[in-house]
């Protein structure tokens, strides 16, 4: 049995493709996003004096992550 694809299915397939790599490109960036304001976060955190060396080691941790 041939399969054939039409036109209109070829750029339909193309744009379902185009819309989620785009998609997975916005959850990248999201995702870096969130990371990025976790570490600020975590710096605020250390910065304080009350805080011990467990804060400033996940603050290592997280900058390694990046």
């Amino acid at each position: 049995m041939k399969v054939q694809a039409t036109t209109k299915q070829m750029a339909m397939a193309m744009v379902y493709l185009q819309l989620t790599l785009l998609t997975v490109s916005h959850l990248l960036v999201l995702m870096q996003t969130l990371t990025v304001l976790i570490y600020s976060l975590v710096m605020v955190k250390v910065k304080e004096p009350k805080f011990g060396r467990c804060q400033q080691n996940m603050t290592l941790t997280m900058s390694m992550l990046l």
